[in-house]
């Protein structure tokens, strides 16, 4: 009796672990199963972003335990805009964190990177009202999923990061002499007119980013941030090429700041 309440145990026990392998098994090797596992992370991102943006994913290459690797992944916002479009995204999610609702990503890695952040005449940059959502309302539930984003490792290559924010000239200045700033502005900048106002745009060539230690978000609300390791690519506005850069870069919803302690140009290096 006791033999064979012990083999049916076993029994037992090998039927879960099979039952797992065969659904994990059908979840990652079959088209369906695929389909299927994608439809369910992309609700989870929604969730994530509370309806401020949706993550659209063109193709599902390769699925398993704690790795994904997509093409052609987007996410827009509510206007159905891209904010960032990679054509190819590799990542290991950390498995652990999900339990205590943090999104920890282990390596993200994107190529051919299209990222469109915008600030217009009021409300953060749309990127940060995507993530973090209006802070402006005031203090509501408790942390959840989204409230503390990290990425231990993050490489970008072949990228293009478009910032449009709004500018105007010092209010020092007043009918023509105003008029003169903005003409002078205009034909030295990239700046855009509009019935309520100028906004001013700014590009970067991104050839190559590396970067670790990544915060996303924060559950004590500090400012997000990351460390770069290395930044080579070009610059708009002024135009000027960066063969090297590295240092902090943190950011909330009004503005950027990135303090480079080194900083290497064609032709001199130094800081910034």
């Amino acid at each position: 009796m006791a033999r064979s309440r012990t083999l049916r145990i076993w029994i037992g026990v090998f039927g879960v672990f099979a039952s797992a392998g065969l659904a994990y098994l059908l979840a990652t090797s079959t088209e369906y199963g695929r389909n299927w596992l994608l439809s369910t992370l992309v609700a989870r991102a929604q969730g994530v972003f509370g309806g401020r943006a949706m993550l659209k994913v063109g193709l599902l290459t390769d699925i398993g335990f704690g790795h994904i690797v997509a093409e052609d992944v987007s996410l827009v916002d509510t206007a159905g805009v891209p904010v960032i479009h990679a054509a190819h995204v590799e990542g290991t999610l950390n498995m652990r964190g999900l339990f205590s609702k943090s999104i920890h990503i282990g390596s993200l890695a994107m190529r051919g990177v299209r990222m469109e952040f915008r600030q217009d005449f009021t409300g953060p940059w749309n990127i940060a009202y995507i993530i973090s959502g209006d802070k402006k309302k005031g203090p509501g539930r408790g942390p959840g999923f989204g409230d503390d984003i990290r990425v231990d490792k993050l490489t970008i290559s072949n990228g293009m990061l478009t910032m449009v924010s709004p500018w105007a000239p010092h209010p020092m200045f007043t009918g023509r002499a105003r008029d003169s700033v903005i003409a002078v502005r205009d034909s030295l900048h990239d700046i855009i007119h509009t019935p309520v106002g100028m906004l001013q745009r700014r590009k970067v060539t991104l050839e190559r980013v590396v970067a670790h230690n990544a915060i996303i978000t924060d559950p004590k609300k500090g400012l997000a941030s990351m460390q770069v390791d290395t930044v080579r690519g070009v610059v708009s506005d002024p135009p000027v090429r960066v063969n090297a850069a590295s240092g902090s870069l943190r950011w909330n919803g009004d503005s950027i700041r990135f303090d480079m302690p080194m900083l290497r140009l064609p032709a001199s290096s130094g800081s910034a």
